[in-house]
């Protein structure tokens, strides 16, 4: 129903942007290897390389370089336009920049929140709020947090008041968990199938017309 707001939380800015920028300079890095491992192994004179193409060499490089710079910037925005909302029933997220994701989860579908710091969140202070989800087996990462240690409370609060599905159908369908139960059925025996057949089968010669 999501009538009662409880926190609502968006990544911090600062944070996001260093981890778009690390990004960016990791692409770089990498870029840089691949050519400078394709320049040794294939033994180009760099030198000659620029002065006989060096406007088809710094245009390719200028491309590279806008694209990066283009997948970085929406990618920063679609990390700081993050929102996550927290109600007494279910978990609201909105993603995107380009491309919206809106999305909840029930809270009876949540197994527990966990909370962890990397290095450069210390400096920050800010924290990584990790749900796992009952049944489906995933979890769902929640980055860059300034409060991150109190939307972990209050997730595990209200997990703790509210009865998940999966309890549920283990107290109705196995014997013991609480009462109530239903009684064990009866064992079924195999029966084997009778085996010893036999009969006597000869081909049908049909004469031609």
């Amino acid at each position: 129903k999501r009538e009662k707001l409880i926190q609502q939380e968006k990544p911090y800015p600062l944070a996001v942007f260093f981890e778009v920028f690390w990004a960016f300079v990791g692409v770089i890095f990498f870029i840089s290897y691949i050519a400078l491992a394709i320049t040794d192994e294939s033994k180009l004179d760099i030198g000659k390389l620029i002065a006989e193409h060096g406007s088809l060499l710094f245009g390719s490089l200028g491309l590279i370089l806008l694209g990066v710079l283009t997948f970085c910037f929406f990618h920063f925005l679609d990390l700081k336009k993050r929102i996550y909302e927290l109600y007494e029933d279910t978990i609201a997220y909105t993603e995107g920049f380009l491309n919206k994701n809106y999305s909840f989860i029930p809270i009876e579908n949540l197994a527990d929140s966990s909370v962890t710091q990397s290095i450069p969140s210390r400096i920050f202070g800010l924290y990584d709020v990790k749900l796992s989800c009952q049944g489906s087996r995933q979890e769902l990462l929640f980055k860059n947090m300034e409060n991150g240690e109190t939307l972990s409370k209050n997730v595990d609060e209200l997990i703790s008041k509210t009865k998940t599905l999966i309890k549920e159908e283990a107290k109705e369908f196995i014997p013991g968990i609480s009462e109530g139960a239903p009684e064990a059925k009866p064992a079924i025996h195999k029966v084997e199938p009778d085996r010893e057949y036999q009969d006597e089968f000869r081909m049908v010669e049909k004469t031609p017309k």
